[in-house]
């Protein structure tokens, strides 16, 4: 929220306004859809749409309040340089381009665990034995949640099906 600027409220709650109306009309959209279809888009659409209100009743009831200025935490975004802010924006940004190409190219079932294990032992660095177990959590997820239990069709990427493997 806005503290210490209460001018910006109306920005807030404006923003609110925008996602419920978002999430208003995909719960909307997804009561329409085939029964086995709608579990998934009503499973995000309406906590994002319970949340959205909620987001605009703080935002009305922070309305008019004066915040009182707080000095910026040690770890905070505004005490970095602005040279340091745009490496770590462009490191973020490459970290996203990269587990794109590697879903496009190897698929979900080999991609996820792949970039999970990659950024936390290069970008956090965690030790391997951490990065292997939540890799591992992250594939029996999406394996056993997506394909298993949704039935979702994952696609093979683009190199296995190169390659005849799947």
């Amino acid at each position: 929220m806005s503290v210490g600027r209460p001018a910006l409220w109306a920005w807030d709650l404006a923003f609110a306004l925008v996602l419920i109306a978002v999430f208003a009309y995909a719960t909307a959209t997804a009561l329409a859809l085939p029964e086995g279809a709608k579990l998934f888009p009503l499973a995000i659409a309406i906590p994002s749409l319970v949340l959205a209100v909620l987001l605009a009743v703080i935002s009305l009831r922070s309305r008019g309040a004066a915040g009182v200025p707080r000095p910026p935490d040690e770890g905070d975004e505004a005490m970095l340089a602005p040279e340091v802010r745009t490496r770590r924006t462009g490191e973020i940004a490459a970290w996203f381009l990269g587990i794109f190409a590697a879903v496009y190219l190897l698929g979900f079932l080999i991609a996820i665990p792949l970039s999970a294990i990659a950024y936390l032992r290069f970008a956090a660095r965690e030790t391997w034995p951490t990065s292997v177990a939540v890799a591992g959590v992250c594939w029996a997820l999406v394996f056993g949640v997506f394909d298993r239990l949704l039935h979702v069709p994952l696609p093979a990427g683009e190199l296995l099906r190169m390659f005849g493997i799947r």
